[in-house]
């Protein structure tokens, strides 16, 4: 037997895509009154009686960006609640339509057609931009309100920038690149001990023991290039400003566990696929084959 050609796929992916998104929607406002009950059960409530919930909240895009290439021409980002752990909401923003490209190129005028592309600004504001869509349209599309937000800090990620600023010498910069999973473990050990010291628990033995065995202090030579400065202002300005949030002791597995089952089926990202509105029937698709994140 023959394969479909591109053509018939197109033709019959869009007749399924139309039922997957009107299940999913389903599945997202049945997920919707769950976290209604319980909101409404343990009475958090607003002043106008609209139940409210914690979310979570993470996006990806349609191509990895290795870190250097941050212009994928698709992304996506879920909001799940935090209590039943079912996504609530799913939003995808599109720099690219295979058919005004096309005609594009070609120099003529687009034929009538359902265009998908909707994003002209950057890649690294459709996380963003979708996440707020999501919180704007909850009470209009879910009756339910998300009042919290269980999101990321790319504190790694602005340190990591930093060892490419050429601004330093690259001995300095080297070891910066060695201690960055230590600033990881240290972030973590002071939010823990934080939250020891709320509950009126005992401090962890990091911060009690001094000085460890064969520990080399590296602080008098980052000082002295000017690094230290800025890996404080980064720890600083993203950390400290959120620590009433991070208290919580969260993070945003539930969101990025989904993102995770949808990238296993696009050949973990390494293939864009992205022909008109693929990208949002792949998630939707595979979405309404999971229900459920925790799984």
């Amino acid at each position: 037997m023959h394969c479909m050609s591109n053509k018939t796929f197109l033709q019959h992916m869009k007749k399924v895509s139309e039922a997957i998104v009107d299940a999913a929607l389903q599945s997202m406002l049945d997920a919707a009154e769950e976290e209604k009950a319980i909101a409404i059960r343990d009475r958090n409530v607003d002043s106008d009686g609209v139940p409210m919930c914690t979310v979570v909240a993470d996006g990806a895009w349609c191509r990895r960006s290795y870190k250097t290439n941050y212009d994928s021409i698709s992304g996506v980002a879920s909001i799940v609640g935090f209590k039943r752990e079912k996504v609530l909401y799913i939003g995808v923003r599109n720099r690219y339509c295979s058919i005004c490209a096309s005609c594009q190129n070609a120099k003529q005028t687009p034929p009538r057609h359902t265009c998908f592309l909707d994003w002209k600004k950057s890649a690294t504001s459709m996380e963003a931009d979708i996440t707020v869509g999501g919180f704007l349209q909850s009470e209009k599309l879910l009756g339910l309100k998300f009042n919290k937000l269980i999101g990321e800090i790319l504190t790694c990620h602005k340190l990591t920038d930093l060892i490419k600023n050429t601004k330093f010498p690259v001995t300095s910069r080297n070891l910066l690149k060695q201690q960055i999973p230590i600033f990881r473990t240290a972030v973590d050990k002071a939010l823990n001990t934080r939250i020891c010291m709320l509950k009126a628990d005992h401090c962890d033995v990091y911060f009690c023991n001094g000085n460890k065995e064969g520990e080399i202090n590296h602080v008098p030579e980052l000082k002295s290039r000017g690094l230290l400065q800025e890996i404080m202002k980064i720890i600083c300005g993203s950390v400290s400003r959120h620590v009433s949030s991070l208290i919580a002791d969260q993070n945003t597995n539930l969101s990025e566990l989904f993102t995770s089952i949808v990238n296993k089926h696009v050949a973990g990202k390494r293939i864009i696929m992205l022909l008109e509105d693929s990208t949002k029937g792949v998630v939707l698709l595979q979405y309404q084959s999971t229900m459920w994140v925790n799984i």
